[in-house]
């Protein structure tokens, strides 16, 4: 009898196991796992995603819209960028008489997503 119990209990735990980390990898997505998993076992405040289809950087952080923004104005202002406005979720950087604008999407209450126009600076953590 108490083996039947520890058996049932052992295999609830276990099925209640699979069931969070599907639930996990469905809320972040089975793409973007190694993103995550990157930034979340790094000391990096910023690391690289991906390119998406039009070219553009896109980089992901856990900090909040303020800081996000600070850290962003640094770095592109690092590379000669100078901000210009904010319409909206884009901020407008200017350089050489050449306008770009960078974006800040919260991807999910933990994540932000930048995302760079033409890639035109790195803003990764080195």
């Amino acid at each position: 009898m108490v083996r039947k119990l520890s058996a049932y209990i052992i295999t609830g735990i276990i099925v209640l196991f699979f069931i969070v980390v599907t639930v996990f990898i469905n809320y972040v997505g089975t793409d973007n796992l190694d993103s995550v998993y990157s930034l979340s076992t790094s000391q990096k405040d910023i690391i690289f995603k991906e390119l998406d289809t039009n070219g553009h950087g896109e980089y992901l952080t856990k900090h909040d819209l303020d800081v996000a923004l600070k850290i962003l104005i640094e770095r592109m202002a690092t590379e000669g960028w100078n901000y210009v406005i904010q319409e909206g979720a884009a901020y407008y950087f200017e350089k050489d008489g050449i306008e770009k604008a960078t974006t800040i999407k919260v991807w999910n209450k933990y994540f932000k997503i930048y995302v760079v126009e033409d890639n035109i600076v790195n803003i990764e953590d080195q």
